[in-house]
C-alpha cells in the first residue's frame, strides 16, 4: 500500500499537488530495509551508485548485524 501511494503521488498531474524530490526520496515506502537492499544489489550489478547513499550504509549494515 506504501508503494500504491507514493506512485499515486508521483503521477498527479497538477505539480502542486505531485511529491517533490525531496519528499519523494523520505517517503516511508523508500525508507524500509528491503527495498534498500535491492536497490544496493541493483547498484553493485549496474557498477554505479545512483540511488541509495553511502550515509545510509552505517544504519542499514547496524540492522543487519541485529536482525540477521
Amino acid at each position: 500500500s506504501d508503494a500504491i501511494e507514493f506512485i499515486n503521488s508521483l503521477l498527479q498531474v497538477k505539480m502542486s499537488k505531485r511529491l517533490t524530490v525531496s519528499k519523494s526520496l523520505s517517503h516511508i515506502w523508500l525508507q524500509g530495509y528491503q527495498l534498500w537492499s535491492d536497490l544496493r544489489c541493483l547498484e553493485r550489478e549496474v557498477g554505479d551508485r545512483f540511488v541509495t547513499h553511502r550515509s545510509d550504509d552505517a544504519r542499514w549494515q547496524e540492522h543487519e548485524k541485529l536482525n540477521n
